[in-house]
């Protein structure tokens, strides 16, 4: 049996986990592999976090959006950089699509409330905070006169200039961009208003071309350093 918890636990590194971080101790971060672990670890600490639930059937998915209305996200128990993972979901047509499509990733899936707000990446060394960094979605910024397919353009050309890459990537017009885009009733064709920003993507990564700020540890709130259970991760 423990052969094969080895067998298993390293199929799940290499397949879902590949390129996470080590700088925690192992105990860490086997405790933070599911979704669910991470779920039970917050309620343990009082940490607040979106309401959700973990299922294996279409049920009890049903169940949490009658009580808890869309949208909604849906995403396997185990996995990394949104693989996998449904969002937001508006409707009981997306939903039940999403509760089929995640199984292709885990057999255990989690339903959770889409809540938007910033996205901060914090590293917390031997409890000091050592570099705090926010991630956007790719987007771009309207001159009331050029196309968002040619803002993308102008956009890439600076950061091949810049030599941000490889670490920024050129945003992509990708199918997904473009799905993204015709659900806001956008399209590659169209022109934004000047200074009007453009969310080209729903997922918060590198890949399709989202960017990172990197901010001055010394203006996070007092709070946020000296809160013991955030403190833990």
């Amino acid at each position: 049996m423990k052969s094969l918890k080895r067998i298993i636990y390293s199929w799940v590194e290499e397949k879902f986990l590949g390129g996470c971080s080590n700088y925690n101790s192992l105990f860490t971060r086997k405790s933070c592999r599911s979704k669910k672990q991470a779920r039970e670890m917050f309620s343990k600490n009082n940490i607040p976090h979106a309401k959700g639930d973990i299922f294996y059937g279409p049920v009890k998915p049903f169940r949490f959006v009658k009580k808890h209305g869309f949208p909604v996200v849906v995403k396997p128990n185990v996995s990394g950089f949104s693989w996998g993972s449904h969002f937001p979901i508006n409707s009981y047509t997306d939903l039940l699509k999403a509760i089929f499509l995640v199984k292709i990733w885990w057999p255990s899936s989690v339903i959770e409330q889409y809540l938007e707000g910033k996205n901060y990446r914090i590293v917390v060394v031997k409890d000091e905070i050592m570099s705090v960094i926010r991630r956007y979605p790719p987007f771009v910024i309207g001159d009331g006169q050029s196309t968002i397919s040619e803002l993308i353009d102008s956009e890439n050309k600076m950061r091949r200039q810049m030599a941000l890459g490889p670490v920024i990537h050129p945003i992509q017009k990708s199918p997904g961009i473009r799905r993204f885009l015709k659900k806001k009733k956008l399209c590659l064709t169209s022109i934004p208003l000047k200074e009007e920003m453009v969310t080209l993507y729903n997922r918060i990564s590198l890949a399709p071309g989202g960017v990172i700020e990197t901010l001055d540890k010394n203006h996070v709130h007092e709070q946020n350093r000296t809160w013991t259970p955030f403190m833990m991760f």
